[in-house]
C-alpha cells in the first residue's frame, strides 16, 4: 500500500517509531513534524497482513534521483521475499515519476540487508562514518 507523505498512516509512523526504539508520544510528534516537512516528494509503503505491519518504507523523489530510506521488516516475516517486494514497489514509484536513479545507504555491518541490496542491483559506491558527542543531557533532547 503506498501513500504520499501529506497520506502517511499512522500505522506506519507507529511502526517506524517502533523499530526506531522509542514509543513516546513527544517522540512521535517530532518523527511526524519532520516527515511531514520534506521538501522533496516522499512517499511511504507498508506491508500489512491481518492489521499487522509486516514491513515498511519510504522514498524521497528529488528530480531525476530516487532515495530509499527506513526499510524494515519485521523479524518475523523476513526471508520471504518481502524485502526486495518493498524495495521494488519503492522503486517503482521513482520511475514513475521520472527517477532513473536509485540509492540508498545501509551500515556495513546489516549484512543481510546488504545481500538483498545486491540482488536488486546495488553495488558500494562509499563508505561513511557517524560521529556523535554525548552531554549529560542527551537523553533529555530525546525523551
Amino acid at each position: 500500500k503506498m501513500k504520499d507523505k501529506k497520506g502517511m498512516s499512522e500505522a506506519w509512523l507507529d511502526a517506524y517509531i517502533d523499530f526506531n526504539g522509542t514509543q513516546t508520544k513527544k517522540v512521535h510528534d517530532i518523527a511526524a513534524r519532520i516527515l511531514q516537512n520534506v521538501s522533496s516528494n516522499m512517499f511511504c509503503a507498508e506491508l500489512k497482513q491481518d492489521n499487522q505491519v509486516m514491513g515498511f518504507g519510504r522514498v524521497v523523489l528529488d528530480q531525476e534521483i530516487i532515495a530509499l530510506y527506513s526499510l524494515h521488516i519485521n523479524e518475523k516475516f523476513r526471508r520471504q521475499g518481502l524485502g526486495i517486494q518493498l524495495c521494488k514497489a519503492l522503486m517503482n514509484v521513482g520511475i514513475e515519476h521520472g527517477a532513473g536513479i536509485a540509492c540508498l545507504q545501509v551500515s556495513s555491518d546489516n549484512k543481510s540487508a546488504i545481500s538483498l541490496y545486491e540482488k536488486l542491483g546495488f553495488q558500494s559506491m562509499y563508505h561513511y562514518w557517524f560521529r556523535e558527542k554525548r552531554t549529560a543531557n542527551s537523553k533529555e533532547i530525546v525523551d
